[in-house]
């Protein structure tokens, strides 16, 4: 039926050159078109649905009819295939997506089955578990409010993303500051630990100056002592009448024999006489005595 009608338009269209009926009204034409078309293009171009009365007075319009009509139909098998592999592709929106749908279903031969099956089509497309919790709870399912809960359930989850998101830019700052203000107390501690080690020796240094002026001045003390006890060492000890090193004395612990104290010995006490000296003060007494008499 398709070829017969292909061969039987470019026929009618070369009738219509040669005649010179290309130049005629829509109407001459249309008058032409059904005169020359036989009774079954007749019974088709009666059935055939126009959106606009007016159309069915133009030729053309009727003759892309006639090809809608006529033309090779696709197995149904295939058409309803095409429909149930079609899914939702990525960033089409539910509107979208049904509309395409509708358009396969018109092929289909669904009848009043048409809309519930494109519902069906477009939950079964559906892998949030969540969003088919929602939809299952819902009483009398149709499209229109298959769509609003779609997009009610996509807007919260979108809302909920973006404040997670916000949340974890928020953790991200947060960390930031912490990981910087850890960062300032550590130099802070380095500084203070470099200024503690440079105050330390410092610190040092000047116990080092002053513990190699204390030496010196020991050193110096020393030696001065040592001067003074070489100094010492040229007289005799009172005590023992002797030459000897500082506390050396050999007169350590006797006990004098006149005035009874220790560390000297008799011969060297201070409170001790001899008698050859004593007998010189007496005769001394003696003669001091005559001359005042004598006067």
């Amino acid at each position: 039926m398709a070829e017969n009608w292909q061969e039987w338009k470019k026929s009618f269209q070369v009738y219509l050159k040669e005649n010179d009926c290309n130049t005629k009204s829509q109407d001459l034409k249309v008058y032409i078109l059904k005169e020359n078309i036989g009774k079954v293009g007749l019974n088709v171009i009666q059935n055939i649905i126009l959106k606009n009365p007016k159309d069915g007075n133009d030729m053309n319009i009727l003759l892309e009819k006639l090809d809608d009509h006529f033309k090779p139909r696709e197995s149904e098998v295939k058409i309803r295939y095409n429909f149930f592999k079609r899914s939702q592709r990525k960033n089409e929106s539910i509107e979208t997506y049904i509309e395409v749908l509708q358009e396969i279903a018109k092929k289909c031969n669904f009848g009043h089955l048409t809309n519930s099956l494109i519902r069906d089509k477009v939950i079964l497309n559906i892998k949030d578990e969540e969003l088919l919790k929602v939809l299952m709870t819902i009483e009398y399912l149709d499209l229109f409010k298959l769509v609003v809960h779609y997009n009610l359930y996509n807007k919260r989850k979108n809302s909920e993303t973006s404040t997670k998101d916000m949340a974890s830019v928020n953790n991200a700052q947060v960390k930031n500051i912490d990981n910087e203000n850890a960062k300032a107390t550590e130099t802070k501690k380095q500084s203070e630990e470099i200024n503690k080690i440079s105050r330390t020796e410092g610190h040092n240094k000047k116990i080092h100056s002053y513990s190699k002026n204390n030496n010196n001045q020991v050193t110096n003390t020393v030696d001065k002592s040592c001067k003074s006890n070489s100094a010492q060492f040229r007289k005799n000890c009172w005590k023992c009448d002797q030459k000897h090193p500082l506390r050396c004395c050999p007169a350590w612990g006797f006990k004098c024999g006149k005035c009874g104290d220790h560390n000297h010995y008799t011969q060297c006490c201070r409170m001790y006489v001899p008698k050859n000296e004593e007998k010189n003060m007496n005769v001394c007494s003696i003669i001091f005595f005559i001359c005042l008499c004598s006067k």
